[in-house]
């Protein structure tokens, strides 16, 4: 399993033996501010489709008001994609772009003069569809009060439960997801637990919504400001309930870092086992 939420690289790629020129004669020179990007070119192209899509459509849809505070990145990133015309092929192929007869994905139009690099695995979260980002929250948060929902036994309150986590997540949660989690709950992250801002007493299904929502937030609050800014708007949306307290009055001590490490490790776990064999490739 890779290290990619828990362990945030730098994205160096992998390292060459002494007398190994394969990968310095499959790319040409490279600025090493900008290696990040020339390792995506040649390894995961659709990794860097899906960074160039996002910047694109935040871009087009918000334009950022700092973007001193962003990387930019563009001019080497759309100098990189002239050597590498695959890539067009992976935005087509993999990502569904839709282009006029004779136009160019490089035109002026299509660069930002800000450019979020992804460089830290945790902000590629960002780069998950809405669905896969609440089936993970939900899982994550179902698995963390296994406990509680294995308690709810009069039928009304598990059609209740099914309907509010879904019958296929409360079950994963149940046989797997609690293993999974190990003793975070009473460990790390202990903050969590009760669930902040909602009645203990409350139905289990709510509780693990609202559990959803706060791991989703935590996942974020060390995100860059710029990068919380841009995403905003994407996480609010989500069909998760609105949180009732805010992630940094949770983890305001010296355990917030442990605590973030520890579920940034079990979020890179359920991303591992349980989705789809696309999407563990983008944490690597």
């Amino acid at each position: 399993m890779s290290a990619g939420l828990s362990q945030e690289g730098s994205g160096a790629g992998r390292q060459e033996v002494p007398g190994d020129r394969t990968v310095a004669a499959r790319r040409p020179e490279v600025d090493p501010a900008h290696a990040f990007f020339a390792e995506l070119l040649d390894e995961k192209p659709e990794l860097l489709a899906r960074i160039v899509r996002f910047n694109r459509e935040k871009c087009e849809s918000e334009p950022s008001e700092s973007p001193e505070s962003s990387v930019a990145l563009s001019q080497p990133v759309a100098d990189a994609l002239r050597r590498h015309p695959e890539l067009e092929r992976a935005f087509q192929e993999h990502l569904g772009f839709e282009r006029t007869k004779g136009e160019s994905e490089l035109e002026p139009e299509h660069q930002v003069d800000g450019f979020w690099n992804f460089v830290r695995p945790s902000e590629r979260l960002a780069l998950l569809p809405a669905d896969r980002l609440v089936d993970l929250a939900l899982r994550a948060a179902a698995s963390l009060l296994a406990e509680d929902c294995a308690r709810v036994l009069d039928r009304e309150g598990v059609r209740a439960l099914r309907e509010t986590v879904g019958r296929e997540r409360l079950e994963y949660a149940l046989l797997r997801g609690r293993w999974l989690a190990g003793d975070i709950r009473r460990g790390a992250l202990a903050p969590f637990f009760p669930v902040p801002g909602i009645a203990p007493e409350a139905p289990a299904g709510e509780r693990v919504r609202v559990l959803g929502r706060l791991l989703l937030d935590a996942l974020r609050v060390d995100w860059a400001p710029e990068l919380r800014r841009m995403t905003e708007a994407d996480f609010a949306r989500l069909a998760l309930p609105a949180a009732p307290v805010r992630v940094d009055l949770i983890l305001k001590g010296p355990e917030r870092p442990a605590a973030l490490r520890a579920l940034r490790h079990f979020f890179l776990k359920l991303i591992d086992r349980e989705l789809d064999s696309e999407w563990p490739p983008l944490f690597d």
